[in-house]
């Protein structure tokens, strides 16, 4: 590593620019006695450490088959087309290196073939669309929705046409040995590397664990980036989900493979049509417990609605009806045969969820949009990690920039099933954060807890915004608070001022880069994975310490274990939490050598509470300050770009 990676290695001979940072070349020798000794490592390597290239090259040079799995596509796409080209132009390493993605960013042939044949559609398809993508057919070797650039990325159309495990036939399918998905696994079967994303990762271990073969080929090992985002996809993956879209997604292609068979006879139309509106009835009684609001809520033995179960056996009774009726048809087929397994898989899953009994689950109902999404998640992922990963892996080296907690790992270990001795390694920011950032919390930062913080937080934000000339996230921890602050400044900033969900996170990010003097209001979903850098992000104001709601029923639910077990959920799970939510939100402001800029903090609690304390030592070293005059100041000697032009 220090022949590749040191001050006068290849690197630094064959890339201009290329500075040796020690804290590289100290977490690429790490990765690579991990991957030696085929053990585990935990690496928390700050922004500006270089960590993709430190974990990449050790990989290609172990020799072992090994996974990549990042946190979003986006990464994954920046892992095989710019940093892995510049480690094989820069180091002459021959090596294959293959990205896999979801199912449903393919296109199944055989689905696209049998579109025509549907007199049923569920969607208007617009024949422009079907020329693009018949065009492109002839063209692709890959199949993947992304090269289709010139098409709306909710084209309801691409859902009649993609790839699904549910609807797949695998070997039986017809179309087996020119799928897009079969040619990638091949591809994926002889490399040495495999790029792939969380989703897909855990989705692969629910298939094994199902006994429906593989989705991602033999690795030996594995190296996760954005691990501190495990948790949450683990769980999803791990636990079982009934929606009113999986329902009526089923129904329709019950509905449609009835036509392909061309002879289905009647009934079975009209039996499903019966089994739609004891849906309808099953799913409304579940709005009508959520008082018509969009919170989550907790399922419990004897707190089921009343309606659901009493309309739940005649629910059964009709799919297990389509599910014998299916298998039993005269011409059934492959097809039929499929949808009658997921009507049988639904019927279980429904009936395990509905049953609540298992104690090491939550189960819980989301209200979402017009749908109904009923859940049964394993509280605690380190058995399901164990049973379904480490047992079968031995090497495995999870790397973030946020990992730690007050100076610790054991949150994120003990969350993960790791072994307390588990080998670590924290590297520092390369970034100079005394000189290039400023963190200001007001002298009368509210408490949140108590009336009138929004109005303090407007007050706060719109002087802020004044000393920073727009260039601004302003990052909430609710929607709500966002809508209320929002609603307060508008009309009161003389800047661009966007707001998440106005339109898709990629538009209002684009414009974001472009109008310089721009502020974005938004929540959890940018406060990490986003990457602005330039004077367009010279301020990041945070409302308050990000808290995972206690109502919410999986936090509730973790809360209550640790409690029963003796111990102190607030300290064990509640701060360390919120102080890795915190990190990713600071961690916005700075993503280069070249950025500059302030942090704002405007809950009061991480000053005057005892756990403040844990919050700021976990910080990068930024210099404090209370006075809003030093924010005026740092923000008058950065000339910005209007102001240079003018």
């Amino acid at each position: 590593m220090e022949a590749i990676f040191g001050p006068k290695g290849r690197l630094k001979t064959a890339l201009s620019g290329f500075e040796c940072r020690p804290g590289q070349l100290q977490m690429a020798e790490a990765v690579r006695k991990a991957l030696v000794r085929r053990d585990r490592l935990v690496v928390e390597a700050g922004t500006g450490t270089g960590k993709t290239l430190a974990y990449l090259i050790p990989a290609l040079l172990s020799g072992l088959k090994v996974v990549v799995s990042t946190g979003t596509k986006n990464l994954q796409e920046q892992l095989l087309l710019k940093e892995l080209p510049l480690i094989r132009r820069c180091l002459g390493l021959r090596f294959k290196a293959v990205a896999m993605k979801g199912r449903t960013n393919y296109l199944c042939l055989r689905r696209w073939e049998n579109l025509p044949r549907l007199t049923r559609r569920p969607f208007p398809i617009e024949n422009s669309h079907l020329k693009t993508i018949a065009h492109w057919l002839h063209k692709t070797r890959t199949g993947d929705r992304a090269e289709l650039t010139m098409l709306p990325e909710d084209l309801p159309l691409w859902s009649l046409v993609s790839s699904n495990a549910e609807q797949c036939l695998a070997r039986r399918c017809t179309k087996q040995d020119d799928c897009f998905i079969t040619r990638i696994r091949q591809k994926a079967a002889s490399a040495n590397l495999v790029v792939v994303n969380h989703h897909l990762f855990f989705a692969d271990l629910a298939v094994r664990e199902k006994g429906y073969g593989e989705v991602i080929p033999r690795y030996e090992a594995v190296i996760f980036d954005e691990a501190h985002q495990l948790e949450d996809v683990a769980t999803q993956y791990f636990g079982l989900s009934v929606s009113t879209w999986r329902a009526e997604q089923l129904l329709r292609d019950a509905q449609q493979t009835l036509t392909l068979t061309g002879k289905a006879p009647r009934f079975m139309y009209n039996t499903i049509e019966v089994c739609r509106k004891r849906f309808d009835r099953f799913f409304s009684s579940f709005r009508h417990s959520s008082m018509g609001t969009d919170e989550n809520y907790r399922l419990k033995a004897g707190s089921i609605p009343g309606e659901a179960e009493r309309c739940l056996p005649d629910l059964f009774n009709t799919l297990t009806l389509l599910a014998t009726g299916m298998k039993n048809l005269e011409n059934a087929n492959d097809e039929t045969d499929r949808v009658s397994q997921r009507m049988e898989q639904l019927r279980e899953e429904l009936g395990f969820i509905m049953g609540a009994s298992d104690c090491t689950f939550v189960y819980w109902c989301e209200p979402r949009g017009k749908g109904i999404f009923l859940h049964a998640d394993p509280i605690d992922i380190s058995h399901e990690m164990e049973r379904y990963l480490y047992k079968k892996i031995s090497c495995l080296i999870f790397t973030s920039a946020t990992l730690s907690a007050a100076g610790s790992f054991d949150y994120f270990k003990g969350r993960m099933g790791l072994a307390p001795d588990t080998e670590d390694l924290s590297i520092s920011t390369h970034f100079d954060f005394s000189s290039q950032a400023l963190l200001y919390i007001p002298r009368n930062a509210a408490d949140p807890t108590r009336q009138g913080f929004v109005r303090a937080v407007a007050e706060e934000v719109r002087e802020i915004l004044r000393a920073s000339r727009g260039r601004a996230f302003v990052l909430f921890t609710s929607y709500h608070n966002m809508l209320l602050v929002f609603e307060a400044l508008k009309g009161h900033l003389e800047y661009s001022v966007m707001l998440q969900g106005e339109r898709p996170r990629s538009a209002l990010l684009e414009d974001f880069r472009k109008d310089i003097s721009s502020v974005l209001f938004a929540t959890s979903s940018f406060w990490e994975g986003v990457d602005v850098r330039g004077e367009a992000l010279s301020c990041v104001i945070i409302d308050k310490l990000p808290f995972a709601s206690p109502t919410d029923p999986l936090v509730e639910a973790r809360i209550e274990k640790i409690a029963s077990e003796g111990g102190n959920p607030f300290f064990a799970f509640q701060v360390p939490n919120a102080i890795i939510s915190l990190r990713q939100g600071v961690g916005r402001l700075i993503r280069d050598a070249e950025d500059q800029g302030i942090v704002a903090i405007l809950d009061g609690r991480i000053l005057y509470k005892r756990y403040g304390r844990l919050f700021l030592e976990s910080l990068p070293p930024i210099p404090l300050t209370r006075d809003i005059s030093d924010v005026r100041r740092f923000f008058s000697n950065l000339p910005t770009r209007s102001m240079a032009q003018s």
